[in-house]
């Protein structure tokens, strides 16, 4: 297939899917005592969300995605804070697609469609455990330390 002809699959597909669920399918929260520690001077914090199986079922119409997603903090070579989850996503395609079309487009909108359900688990299970941190920040792009957040946890004190 061209490259045009991709790019038209691509926005075929993009104009018939419907997300159909999110399902948090498995989940850790791990916290230490140092969460506690009122010294945050030394913290880093880090976030990751990726994509890490897809499959379309061309019968059933069906894009499905696993996509994994996890934050922790740290304090020197310490995790103080480890959360993660794994969620399948499942969209229905009205219409036809091809398996690289729907790999393309779960790369492309995975990650993004997970994140506001894992910052929404991630803020839960920090609040449920006394770990007075900020909201993990929208994503940007690939995996980085945060230094914004880190930031903001060091103005709210």
């Amino acid at each position: 297939m061209t490259t045009e002809a991709q790019n038209v699959a691509y926005g075929d597909l993009v104009d018939s899917v419907d997300l159909a669920d999110v399902k948090l399918v498995d989940c850790q929260f791990k916290i230490k005592p140092q969460i506690m520690d009122p010294d945050r001077s030394k913290w880093r914090f880090g976030y990751d969300c990726e994509l890490t199986d897809t499959s379309y079922d061309e019968e059933a119409q069906i894009v499905s995605a696993w996509v994994e997603a996890s934050a922790y903090a740290k304090s020197g070579k310490t995790h103080i804070l480890n959360v993660k989850g794994r969620y399948l996503l499942v969209y229905r395609v009205n219409g036809t697609s091809d398996e690289e079309t729907a790999a393309r487009f779960t790369r492309n909108v995975g990650p993004i469609s997970v994140y506001p359900y894992f910052r929404s688990l991630f803020a839960d299970l920090c609040a449920q455990g006394g770990a007075h941190v900020p909201p993990l920040p929208i994503m940007k792009g690939a995996r980085r330390p945060l230094k914004a957040w880190a930031a903001a946890e060091q103005r709210e004190e």
